[in-house]
């Protein structure tokens, strides 16, 4: 009898662990996962849920670390439909992190990561918005409604509709065209976007520059050395044969290595000191891509058939004329600081930068150069020689707080008149147009 119900107990105590495990043990763990994943990468998507089976059924009782992979995120079919306290729990952690990435941006993932990141001690940071800026190599661009002013006035609420109408296309064609993840949405500015192809951080690009540099100078240091030494030998076996000059070899060896060594010092430290973003292996592609997405977004507003009802409105037609969505761009390309602008009461993750306001400059004078879109020199000195053979050179200017003169140029997109209609693609065939770019693309994409 005794052994009968030491058996029950223990069977009931199983049952109790287990119930423990599912409903309260695992739904922690997986919480404590998706915290960690967004403290590591503010930025990386959703942890998926396959349904393969109950999470946290016992497999991580013996004391293995949460870094696993984010299948162990998977959630079991009951677990979905969010009956309990800790799924529903869970459920607003993956919401509000949802929520912060889209608003914040890839400019506000490091106060996201500052945030949720523990401390040496294990605690959790103190909630602090205005983290410290840091310093980003980026391409920055514009896009804003032409006519914004008259369309708000007509429109009242309805302008909204409006613009995410446009936000809709413009920010599938920049993350689309964006090499990589590199192609953000920062913020809205009334009828005006900003939108950032970001290289990345100034420190560590800097970095891996002279990594790069170092890898070079060594080789072609070891390489001038070795010949240095065979040329020594040969010099001290003439003197020995012939008694004469023996005291020369080694010292002449000794001061081309040094000679060497001082004059690729010299450009290691030029080269450090002023970066130049055309020195980038892959910069071609990664601006290509990026003035594609411009242009890509131009005959997207003009395909997309939610955009195209617009132009029956009567309203903002009246006294204007004949009515159709149209954009206008400006793009630049260099440093800017990202990080968080406000308070403790409200705050907005941007980019602080004199290559901003030029994006934004270049934008606005489309109105008076009458043209779609506008590039800076910094920006056509990055694309590829096939793209920049479509450029044009629109004017040489000085721009306001500046002496400096540089060139602008424009791409001359298809009249309006063309029906991008008749090239429309599925997302499947303008996904794969991305990932198998080639610059050949300049010259055989309708769209361009």
């Amino acid at each position: 009898l005794q052994i009968v119900l030491l058996l029950f107990v223990l069977f009931f105590l199983s049952l109790l662990r287990l119930d423990a495990q599912h409903l309260v043990l695992g739904p922690l763990r997986r919480m404590l996962k998706i915290v960690a994943l967004y403290a590591k990468n503010p930025l990386a998507p959703s942890p998926k849920r396959d349904g393969t089976g109950p999470e946290g059924d016992g497999s991580d009782s013996d004391g293995t670390n949460d870094s696993e992979s984010d299948s162990d995120l998977a959630k079991s079919p009951e677990d979905q439909l969010g009956n309990y306290e800790t799924e529903q729990l869970i459920n607003a952690v993956e919401k509000i992190t949802v929520l912060l990435r889209q608003c914040w941006g890839v400019a506000g993932a490091g106060i996201i990561s500052s945030n949720l990141a523990r401390q040496e001690d294990g605690l959790t940071a103190v909630f602090n918005p205005t983290v410290p800026g840091k310093a980003v190599y980026a391409l920055f661009a514009f896009a804003a409604i032409k006519g914004f002013d008259h369309q708000l006035r007509v429109l009242g609420g309805e302008v909204m509709s409006l613009i995410n109408d446009v936000a809709r296309v413009l920010h599938k064609e920049v993350f689309r065209w964006g090499f990589g993840d590199s192609g953000q949405c920062n913020k809205n500015l009334g009828g005006a976007f900003l939108m950032v192809f970001r290289i990345g951080d100034v420190k560590e690009v800097k970095e891996k520059m002279d990594t790069a540099t170092d890898v070079i100078f060594s080789s072609a240091l070891k390489k001038n050395a070795k010949k240095s030494s065979s040329v020594g030998i040969r010099r001290r076996k003439y003197a020995a044969s012939n008694r004469v000059g023996s005291d020369l070899s080694a010292t002449d060896a000794d001061y081309g290595v040094v000679r060497l060594r001082k004059k690729m010092g010299a450009s290691h430290k030029a080269a450090h000191d002023a970066l130049s973003l055309a020195s980038l292996p892959g910069i071609n592609k990664f601006t290509d891509l990026a003035v594609v997405g411009m242009l890509k977004a131009y005959a997207g507003i003009y395909r997309d058939q939610k955009l195209l009802t617009w132009k029956d409105d009567f309203r903002l037609g009246a006294g204007v004329g004949a009515f159709s969505v149209d954009m206008m761009f400006g793009m630049d390309a260099g440093w800017a600081v990202e990080g968080a602008v406000g308070s403790e009461y409200k705050i907005d993750a941007t980019y602080l930068s004199p290559h901003v306001n030029m994006a934004s400059r270049m934008m606005s004078a489309t109105k008076q150069y009458g043209v779609t879109i506008l590039l800076s020199q910094a920006v056509q000195e990055l694309l590829s020689e096939p793209a920049r053979a479509l450029l044009r050179h629109l004017d040489t200017v000085t721009v306001k707080g500046s002496s400096v003169k540089q060139r602008i140029y424009t791409y001359d997109c298809r009249h309006k008149g063309v029906n991008f209609f008749l090239f429309e693609r599925s997302d499947a065939q303008a996904d794969m147009d991305a990932e198998r770019y080639t610059p050949n693309l300049w010259n055989t994409d309708q769209d361009l």
